[in-house]
């Protein structure tokens, strides 16, 4: 029984998440899982591990290797990518537990810590969505270098201090949130430590030196959700998160009713004024460890204020092992005192436990059912690919949950089909979240889409219910009214379906792209609305480059939109061109792009300006 403050907490963490085992894969999961596509194609390993994400992001551990090595040996087996998330978090919870027993030496503290832990909401988000491994791989590298710490304290062995770096290194191939640790230790040897504080310098600068290289190496978004904010937002988002670390802000999400969201704020406030009077009672007793363990929320949410347009509640995933930390230690020290603190700390325990448990449960239950969903939606998608090979499969009446969730980022390669589009109906039916994905760049535009069904080499599968149904027979000869002349607003050159549009000035198709000539032509449907504009995508060569820039200037029906200056190779660019309000409502616009410079390669005689991949007017 004396181990069992250690045993039970994993037992109730596994009833409370066990539906959470048979979660598939969702959103970005299938990025990372796409990466063994390119394996397959020929990509080496090690650009793969460590070529940064395109949200500037660098984490060979925690997503490259784990969705690399687990799919070599599963596929599309969700189950053993679930069991070692499970795995690390009970690692996590023991950790945790051993860390607490020496801060605070209470057993009872040490008991409830992982409880009020695993049961916030923040950890029920993070363990619900595979990607999010990197907050939990990450929590387990701060815990055990923690541990490493306080036993190098305790014992004076040179041992753990060697594992305590050696966890600290590991923790940067996770999570950036690792370069906090520093931190964590400086503060626990500054209160209760002293002599220790020396030890943490050289830690500071690696995670100087990280933050440095990611910064110069890794690029960063100039605007948009994962932009930087260093101004007057920053206390109100600090709030905001600690706020939702008590997690009955849900509440009104759970119960369909606003009502609960003050419930939710007041229980969050008692709580927080519960836990500062906690941490004052002790400091005023000198108790140094009640510092540490307030100063932990503040110092680990800290890298993440200053995406002031990026909130999101699993980014609480490990600043709220804190707040775990010193609630249980508050909890057992109330235990300690006598009736009255018996009864007030098991209530304010329930105010946090009760709606956290039953928001979990449901966080876990939702995403569940969620993922069921998209695993039928893609798989049924590779079996239609299966019956119909070499055909393009046309998805209709597809619902916005399944297109955000599962098909913007683009599973179908995963399970052997390549070419899947939606039909032009479903950009009136899927909001638009331009933040995310831009819809029409998943539609197949009309023209293309009637010629294929025409030629029959598309199939058209109704996608509004959880088993595909083949329409095709029924869905051609409703499109052949509505759409057989109907100009498409999006052009991909590098596809033959879309050759109707391409006019002249243009070379065959080489690898998804069309060389232009030093002039070009394509044909578009017109803009519906004033605000649209055109877009284009291409890519210059290095060599094209050694020159100098090159200048591609753009006009649509003989007026000139402007012009956009080339001077990154081997690159892909991207540019938008306002569009004059006249052209609004045409039935199709002809868009001219020329370069200033063309080039020849010395192994080919012919002329070239730019490879195109996309035009769209949107």
């Amino acid at each position: 029984m004396k181990r069992a403050w250690r045993l039970i907490p994993g037992a109730l963490f596994l009833i409370l998440y066990w539906p959470g085992l048979w979660i598939w894969f969702m959103q970005d999961d299938f990025a990372w899982l796409s990466l063994n596509l390119r394996l397959e194609e020929g990509t080496r390993l090690w650009p793969l591990l460590l070529q940064p994400s395109q949200h500037g992001t660098l984490r060979p551990l925690s997503e490259r290797a784990f969705f690399l090595g687990f799919y070599q040996l599963f596929g599309l087996n969700a189950v053993p990518f679930r069991v070692l998330i499970y795995a690390t978090q009970l690692a996590n919870l023991v950790l945790l537990a051993l860390v607490v027993r020496r801060l605070t030496g209470a057993r009872h503290a040490a008991f409830w810590a992982p409880i009020f832990w695993f049961v916030n909401t923040a950890v029920a988000g993070t363990l619900s969505w595979t990607c999010a491994y990197n907050q939990i791989l990450c929590g387990f590298f701060i815990l055990a270098a923690f541990f490493c710490l306080l036993k190098y304290v305790e014992t004076a062995r040179t041992r753990y201090k060697v594992l305590e770096w050696a966890a600290f290194l590991l923790g940067f191939s996770a999570l950036e949130i690792n370069l906090v640790y520093p931190m964590i230790a400086a503060v626990y040897c500054w209160f209760c430590a002293r002599p220790r504080l020396r030890a943490t310098l050289p830690m500071f600068a690696v995670s100087i030196a990280y933050v440095a290289a990611n910064r110069l190496l890794v690029p960063k978004a100039a605007e948009g959700p994962y932009s930087m904010h260093f101004d007057a937002a920053l206390p109100v988002t600090f709030a905001k998160y600690w706020l939702w670390s008590f997690g009955g802000m849900g509440l009104d999400r759970m119960l369909q009713d606003p009502w609960w969201n003050r419930v939710g704020l007041a229980g969050a406030v008692l709580l927080t004024a519960a836990l500062l009077a906690f941490a004052v009672w002790k400091l005023r007793r000198r108790r140094w460890t009640a510092a540490v363990l307030a100063l932990w929320f503040p110092i680990v949410v800290s890298p993440v204020l200053p995406l002031r347009d990026h909130f999101t509640e699993y980014y609480l995933t490990l600043p709220t092992i804190g707040i775990a930390m010193l609630g249980a230690w508050a909890f057992s020290e109330a235990w300690k005192v006598g009736p009255l603190l018996r009864v007030a700390a098991v209530v304010l325990a329930a105010i946090y436990l009760v709606p956290s448990a039953a928001l979990t449960r449901s966080i876990v239950g939702w995403n569940l059912e969620r993922s069921q969903a998209v695993r039928m939606f893609v798989l049924g998608v590779g079996r239609a690919q299966q019956l119909h090979p070499g055909k393009i499969v046309l998805l209709d009446n597809l619902s916005p949950d399944l297109f955000w969730s599962a098909m913007r980022d683009k599973p179908f390669p995963l399970v052997g089909a390549r070419q899947v589009y939606l039909t032009p109906e479903s950009e009136n039916s899927i909001p638009p979240r331009p933040e995310l994905a831009v819809v029409s760049d998943f539609i197949l535009p009309p023209g293309p889409m009637v010629k294929a069904l025409s030629a029959r080499r598309a199939v058209v599968y109704d996608a509004g219910e959880p088993v595909l149904r083949n329409i095709t027979t029924l869905y051609h000869y409703a499109a052949l009214a509505k759409w057989k002349d109907v100009v498409g607003r999006r052009l991909d050159v590098g596809d033959p379906l879309f050759a109707d549009q391409v006019g002249d000035g243009w070379y065959p198709i080489e690898g998804g792209y069309r060389w232009m000539k030093p002039r070009a032509r394509v044909r578009l449907g017109g803009p519906r609305y004033p605000h649209e504009k055109l877009f284009l995508t291409g890519y210059a060569s290095s060599a094209q480059l050694q020159a100098g820039p090159i200048r591609l200037s753009v006009a649509a029906d003989g007026l000139a939109l402007g012009a956009v200056l080339l001077t990154r190779g081997d690159a892909q660019f991207d540019a938008a061109f306002s569009l004059p309000p006249n052209m609004v409502g045409a039935e199709s616009v002809e868009v001219e792009v020329s370069v200033d410079r063309a080039f020849v390669a010395p192994d080919e005689q012919r002329p070239v300006g730019a490879a195109f991949g996309v035009f769209a007017i949107r």
